[in-house]
């Protein structure tokens, strides 16, 4: 076996994860993009795309956690005591899928920063554990060096996938609520 088919599947299991982040990262940021102005054919929507698409997933995340603090009953405002109970209800709803997808995505993006950002030994002097595919990450402080070696399987790059989609469809689902909202009229 080449040492290249060895590693494979890991190879495929990195994509698939990088894809499904990205994924995540554009449900995200899209979701923002629409609650700032939904007009995309405009140039007002255009700049709201352009300014959503520049922000990092980190402040994309920090930005869409804040939501719950802006879309409140009574900054969105109800016409009756009965209307109000229901946008809290459905703001309550949106904000704690919220912070469950945003949870999960800072989760999905750190390990998807060791993942991207280690060096991966691949070559055939190096002896892996059977199954795994083994990385290293260097960290320097002041005045020290740390360097260490993780062992990989495809079930814990695969993991991560999967609590990308989760994410998203967390966030998305808290985003379109949001949207739908503010477009009813309470």
């Amino acid at each position: 076996m080449t040492t290249t088919n060895q590693y494979d599947q890991h190879y495929q299991a990195i994509g698939r994860m990088l894809v499904f982040f990205q994924s995540l990262e554009a449900t995200l940021k899209n979701g923002l993009v629409l609650l700032i102005n939904n007009q995309l054919g405009t140039p007002s929507g255009q700049l709201a795309y352009a300014t959503i698409t520049e922000l990092s997933f980190g402040t994309a995340t920090r930005l869409a956690g804040g939501l719950p603090t802006i879309y409140t009953v009574e900054r969105i405002g109800a016409s009756s005591e009965e209307s109000a109970k229901r946008l809290k209800e459905e703001l309550d709803d949106a904000g704690i899928q919220l912070k469950k997808g945003i949870t999960l995505a800072s989760e999905v993006e750190q390990r998807r920063n060791q993942l991207v950002h280690s060096h991966w030994f691949i070559s055939s002097g190096y002896i892996p554990e059977t199954g795994k595919m083994t990385r290293m990450k260097a960290k320097t402080k002041s005045g020290s060096v740390k360097i260490d070696f993780v062992a990989e399987s495809l079930s814990d790059i695969n993991a991560n996938s999967e609590k990308a989609k989760q994410a998203q469809e967390l966030i998305g689902n808290a985003l379109n609520l949001y949207l739908q909202i503010v477009q009813y009229p309470w």
